[in-house]
């Protein structure tokens, strides 16, 4: 995963990106899935994290 896009293209980094991000940024986006993707559902499996998960079927 790159985490630093100046280490991966430092040119058009600089030049072309930088210029037009504000001081800082916030990451605020969620991931969509279906549980039937899962090999077994987190939230059914009572392991570290799996209270993170929300099922749809949860859902008001």
């Amino acid at each position: 995963m790159v985490k630093n896009m100046s280490d991966v293209a430092p040119h058009f980094y600089t030049h072309e990106i930088a210029p037009v991000l504000p001081p800082k940024v916030l990451d605020f986006h969620t991931h969509t899935w279906s549980a039937d993707n899962w090999k077994e559902r987190p939230w059914d499996t009572g392991r570290d994290g799996s209270r993170n998960k929300t099922p749809k079927t949860l859902m008001p």
